[in-house]
């Protein structure tokens, strides 16, 4: 059975703000979310500071776990593969990706830099039991007026060409 027709309700929310602070993180209701996808601030801040900022965040997140039992999974960016090992040791995470995976990732949905409609990464993650639902253009990143890059339940015949930088992101069932 392909994955679409056995996903109800879904909700997804987007929320921009500083993710360092851990009462604006509090605010945030993280125990009626399944999954929070923590992205890093590499477009704002060298390599190095901006693991920096994504591991303060994930030193944050354990709190939500061990006093108001929350259910949520994290999927976080560390762009420096050498911080893996101390972002690991916040127990917060459930998986982290470089951001050459996500690179190596968006190249098997589509050729990168040629124009795709949303219909063949559609496509292409249905081949692989996934259903795409968002994806951002990190051109875009700094724009409010274009959502920061982010672009969900995209217009199905526009096209798009993606470039290393981007991301699309994938439910599965796996």
């Amino acid at each position: 059975m392909p994955l679409g027709t056995e996903v109800l309700n879904l909700t997804i929310s987007l929320e921009a703000l500083d993710t360092t602070d851990g009462p604006s993180l509090q605010n945030q209701g993280l125990g009626d979310f399944d999954y929070i996808l923590l992205l890093s601030y590499k477009n704002y801040f060298p390599m190095q500071e901006a693991n920096a900022q994504t591991l303060i965040t994930l030193l944050h997140l354990p709190y939500f776990s061990e006093y108001h039992d929350p259910h949520f999974k994290i999927v976080s960016e560390i762009l420096d593969m050498k911080n893996r090992i101390l972002a690991n040791v916040t127990n917060a995470d459930d998986f982290i990706v470089s951001d050459h995976f996500i690179r190596l990732l968006m190249s098997q949905y589509v050729t990168l830099h040629e124009p795709v409609n949303f219909y063949t990464v559609l496509e292409s993650a249905y081949r692989k039991n996934e259903t795409a639902i968002v994806y951002r253009l990190m051109d875009e990143a700094k724009s409010i007026e274009k959502n920061y890059g982010v672009v969900i339940n995209p217009v199905k015949n526009k096209r798009v060409t993606f470039n290393e930088k981007d991301m699309i992101i994938v439910i599965s069932a796996h």
